[in-house]
């Protein structure tokens, strides 16, 4: 579980927020100016042949805006941070500007069947039915029109910097290594266990017959893992537990979480191995260690894909800013205050 600080909200603003804002917050894109505003429109930036328009700006600005004036600052804080978000939001979008242009240049298209794709993503992780989703952009003043537009520039761009640079990113077993021996007490952890059970229950009520019956069964069973029958399909024969059909499968454990009864049971036990019958006041039960898991090597295996996929993101993201710059020294940009 992740731990918030409770510090000031951070409005820097990364070069994939715009494309969030566009496509994910509750599909709020577009702040509407009041009936009978004077809209007065200038060029903020010009981005090689393309310009930046202060109502673009202003669009997006709009939300930021409300948030921190919201939060009762003190006048000159908020004054800062104001400008300081109105200066991203013109970063960011020239930013956008030269990533939709390299992908043009570079001839990277999306077609409608893409956009339709990933608008029926969208719709499933909301739960919308098509009704839903076009109220959902009407309450927004969206069309469907502009949020098709919109979002495949979004998949444009996605797609550049999968050709550009997350294509060219290597994670190797060394990275990973380094890595967690540098963050060891974050990962570091005791023997852990991969465990399997048949469990069998006592009926409600169970006299001292009904316990004996489970007990013979359970000595059945064990004769049987005795000649080599295959733990699974005895748990999936027998099991009345809820990973039966799974092959009594629990899961990982540490084995400081499990209960002092387990612990004792199979501390000594190898990988392969299985206990007697344990009884306790809900059944029976026996537990086969599926793999014991130990504290060093098979602990980084636990965890090499979490960390190859902090690794991924960060080499992505210091390969992404690489590039932007490069495409940045060969561009004409000019920001206009």
């Amino acid at each position: 579980m992740l731990l918030r600080s409770k510090r000031e909200p951070s409005f820097r603003i990364k070069a994939s927020l715009i494309g969030l804002i566009f496509f994910c917050v509750g599909l709020s894109m577009v702040i509407q100016p009041s009936v009978g505003a004077e809209v007065v429109d200038r060029i903020v930036a010009i981005v090689n042949n393309e310009v930046v328009t202060l109502l673009d700006v202003n669009e997006v600005f709009s939300l930021y805006e409300k948030q921190i004036k919201a939060s009762n600052y003190p006048p000159e804080k908020e004054r800062q941070m104001l400008f300081r978000v109105r200066e991203d939001l013109i970063n960011n979008m020239v930013d956008e500007k030269l990533t939709a242009q390299e992908a043009k240049r570079l001839n990277i298209t999306i077609d409608e069947a893409e956009i339709d794709f990933t608008i029926e993503r969208i719709k499933e992780q909301n739960l919308y039915t098509e009704e839903d989703f076009i109220k959902a952009l009407a309450k927004d003043n969206i069309t469907l029109e502009l949020y098709r537009e919109r979002l495949k520039g979004e998949i444009l761009r996605s797609r550049l910097v999968n050709q550009e640079v997350r294509s060219k990113i290597v994670i190797t077993d060394e990275d990973i290594r380094a890595y967690y021996e540098s963050h060891l007490d974050e990962y570091a952890r005791g023997d852990s266990y991969h465990l399997r059970n048949i469990f069998i229950p006592y009926p409600t009520y169970a006299s001292m017959d009904d316990k004996e019956n489970v007990s013979r069964i359970m000595v059945s069973i064990l004769k049987e893992l005795d000649k080599g029958a295959s733990f699974e399909d005895m748990a999936k024969t027998y099991s009345k537990g809820p990973t039966a059909e799974q092959g009594g499968d629990l899961g990982v454990f540490e084995i400081k979480d499990l209960s002092p009864v387990l612990q004792d049971s199979i501390k000594n036990l190898k990988s392969g191995e299985y206990t007697d019958a344990i009884n306790t006041e809900a059944g029976s039960q026996i537990i086969y260690v599926e793999k014991k898991i130990s504290s060093d090597e098979d602990a980084i295996n636990l965890v090499s894909k979490e960390i190859e996929d902090i690794l991924y993101k960060q080499q992505v993201d210091e390969k992404f800013k690489t590039w932007l710059e490069e495409l940045k020294s060969r561009s004409h940009i000019k920001i206009i205050k």
